[in-house]
């Protein structure tokens, strides 16, 4: 399933409706950090990469637009007694950035 495209989210749930009936447990674990192509520098120019407009709204729109999308197509699918788990990714976390310079 690609958590991007809403078709096949939606072609997931069918599958999962029709050969189980229903959902128990929803696990979205489908969490990125996108980054800027590396520029060769290091340094202040690693930081942009994280902290660029562009690439923080790609990882915006993966780890919690495309979520939304994934809840509203399962949702209707769960079963009463069922669970949403939702895993969060370290990569958010600007330590990564081991540099020393930082």
């Amino acid at each position: 399933m690609d958590v991007g495209d809403k078709k096949s989210i939606e072609k997931a749930r069918d599958t999962i409706k029709e050969k189980h009936g229903g959902l128990d447990v929803l696990v979205n674990n489908a969490g990125v950090l996108q980054l800027l192509p590396e520029s060769g520098n290091s340094g202040l120019m690693d930081l942009k990469r994280y902290l660029s407009i562009q690439a923080g709204k790609a990882t915006f729109e993966t780890n919690f637009l495309d979520l939304l999308d994934i809840c509203n197509v399962f949702f209707p699918i769960l079963r009463d007694h069922a669970r949403v788990v939702h895993i969060v990714s370290g990569a958010g976390n600007l330590n990564y950035l081991k540099n020393g310079r930082h």
